[in-house]
């Protein structure tokens, strides 16, 4: 017999905005690749050789939620 345990997540305002804020990111960055990986293949010139401009950039992507400290708080 299988026992399932069910929470209900009840975050803060601030958690709730980092947990958007971190979905929309993946969002993003699924989009992203997902666009790039079915574009034809930008790295190989005409010769079929890799090109010299390879840098990627991540503009798409903002700072991290979890840049700063989480600071736990503690009902008594």
């Amino acid at each position: 017999m299988r026992r399932t345990n069910i929470f209900r997540l009840v975050p803060t305002k601030e958690q709730k905005q980092r947990l958007l804020n971190l979905a929309h990111n993946c969002s993003k960055m699924y989009n992203e690749i997902n666009h790039k990986r079915r574009q034809p293949s930008s790295r190989e010139n005409s010769t079929g050789t890799p090109a010299n401009n390879t840098t990627s950039t991540r503009s798409w992507l903002a700072p991290s939620p979890l840049s700063k400290p989480y600071k736990r708080t503690t009902k008594p």
